[in-house]
């Protein structure tokens, strides 16, 4: 559900972003219109990331854990 409402809402964001700092930039002198929605975007995905990191915890117990190539060689000595 979220999916197609990300689809949905996205671009008409994107373009009201996008629109709206056209307008208030001079076009002619700056091409830099599309900074407010990148910088919106990054907004979202910095929020999302840290979202991520802090509500979701690792489920595996440590005991159930792969070792890596560091803890295979600490095992073989």
């Amino acid at each position: 559900m979220a999916f197609s409402v990300g689809f949905i809402v996205g671009p008409l964001v994107g373009a009201y972003f996008s629109q709206s700092a056209r307008l208030a930039a001079d076009v002619a002198t700056s091409e830099t219109f599309f900074t407010t929605p990148a910088l919106f975007a990054l907004t979202l995905a910095t929020i999302n990331v840290l979202f991520l990191g802090i509500c979701l915890q690792e489920t595996l117990v440590a005991e159930k854990r792969v070792c890596d190539v560091t803890c295979r060689s600490q095992i073989n000595k």
